[in-house]
């Protein structure tokens, strides 16, 4: 038992797909994590069920070590440069200073929307949300990590900011491409730091019900002060299709309202920025100090 059988499995035409009752889902996932933890091996899988069935399980707070992957090359994400990350983010601090204090009860429902969509999901909105937080990588981080955890105060659960930052960290600096959908995993690629850094910066300005749609986050980009490159009109249509795809799963996270700008969505979106880019360069991950990601002890 264990990723060594998901592996083996993925290759085995004689297994057929079973419908299991409702009732009995929480005990078969129990079996499940039960297999996988008593694995001695570290956590590897090629097959892709596997690694969200793998985070899923650790998200549920079933004791299952986030799985190590052997990630084909077309997987792997864009590459980072620190000094690229380190500007990105002293523009950040310098444009926006502190965020807005998130409202605790508004996070703490967002927060358990996205555990929702990562270990129980129930549409293609939740299987979104559920992609670019694995593709986050955000179990691996401790909460606390970054300046954007100290900004809050003590009345806000940092552990559910890390989970409704992994949203957006899965879009700006996945750590693993391989869970986003096809549509996704382009758009990723498409979006560099300086487009994310103008199009928060202008849009968090605005405040609570500025636009979030893909040519208005374009517009906001070509306004930013602290952006000096503009978006070529040839690829505006490009740029606004990424910025589109990857917003499509802020409305379930609670960071906007249909395409606009929520104020849980202005609270968030900096310090998201800052924990994206704020992650160490090709460092091995750092495996959370306590309690599940994003979930209550």
């Amino acid at each position: 038992a264990g990723p060594d059988a998901l592996d083996a499995a993925g290759d085995d035409p004689a297994l057929e797909l079973v419908t299991v009752a409702d009732d009995a889902v929480p005990a078969l996932l129990e079996r499940v994590a039960a297999a996988v933890a008593r694995t001695t091996d570290p956590p590897e899988s090629l097959v892709l069920d596997g690694r969200f069935l793998l985070r899923r399980l650790g998200a549920a707070g079933r004791g299952v070590r986030p799985p190590r992957a052997r990630l084909p090359e077309t997987a792997l994400p864009p590459p980072r440069d620190p000094d690229d990350d380190a500007y990105a983010r002293s523009v950040l601090t310098a444009a926006l200073g502190v965020p807005a204090t998130p409202d605790p009860a508004e996070l703490a429902r967002s927060a358990a929307a996205v555990r929702r969509a990562v270990t129980a999901p129930s549409d293609s909105d939740d299987d979104l949300v559920a992609a670019f937080w694995v593709a986050a990588g955000l179990d691996q981080v401790p909460a606390g990590e970054g300046r954007w955890a100290e900004t809050v105060g003590e009345a806000v659960d940092a552990d559910e900011l890390v989970t409704v930052a992994g949203v957006v960290v899965g879009a700006v600096a996945p750590v693993d491409l391989g869970p986003l959908p096809p549509a996704a995993r382009d758009a990723v690629t498409i979006l560099e730091w300086a487009d994310w850094l103008g199009a928060v910066i202008e849009t968090v300005r605005r405040g609570p019900g500025a636009p979030l749609d893909g040519e208005s986050l374009v517009d906001a980009v070509n306004r930013c002060p602290e952006v000096t490159t503009t978006i070529p009109r040839r690829d505006r249509a490009r740029l606004a299709w990424a910025f589109g795809v990857v917003t499509a799963a802020w409305p379930r996270a609670g960071l906007a309202d249909g395409e606009a700008l929520t104020p849980l969505g202005a609270a968030v979106l900096p310090r998201a920025l800052d924990l994206a880019w704020g992650r160490p360069v090709g460092s091995p991950p750092v495996e959370t100090t306590g309690g599940d990601p994003g979930h209550p002890d």
